[in-house]
């Protein structure tokens, strides 16, 4: 038997209630101001839905193109990597709720690479969730070290 709604203990962004949700997300957009200062990067790159629930939300708000990258699996009418803007992309950031082995990171930038019109630069990953204890830690990506940033990191 499948999950219903309401249901207690979903996975990510659906095992909070909109309050808490709401709450986490204020926090990461306080986070990703000062990260796009530092960082300088003109676009954001996500996955599924829990990169979706904060890509969007800051694509908008701050004017930032948005890279969708579709998962190997994914049905859809869509395009397996998605832009609104890659004429202008240099740098980049992958947004995520967490990283757990890193399977997803690595494909965002192996995607974005092939999809690129020109070089472009994975600046780091955000992981909007401070579940994620790997803030202020990196990985490496594409054979470079990428800073993972969270939002208790950056707010410090």
């Amino acid at each position: 038997m499948g999950r219903t709604l309401g249901s207690i203990g979903g996975y990510g962004w659906t095992g909070e209630n909109p309050t808490k949700l709401r709450n986490i997300l204020i926090k990461a957009n306080d986070a990703f101001v000062k990260l796009r200062k530092t960082l300088k990067f003109d676009a954001i790159a996500f996955s599924g839905s829990s990169g979706a629930v904060i890509a969007f939300p800051l694509a908008v708000s701050h004017e930032i193109p948005v890279i969708y990258v579709r998962k190997a699996n994914e049905q859809s009418h869509g395009f397996a990597v998605e832009c609104n803007g890659e004429d202008q992309i240099k740098k980049y950031l992958i947004v995520d709720d967490f990283i757990a082995s890193g399977a997803t990171i690595d494909w965002i930038a192996n995607q974005v690479k092939a999809y690129a019109r020109g070089p472009v630069k994975l600046v780091g990953v955000f992981c909007f969730s401070d579940s994620d204890q790997r803030g202020g830690g990196c990985r490496i990506v594409r054979g470079e070290k990428v800073k993972i940033y969270t939002p208790s990191s950056i707010l410090r």
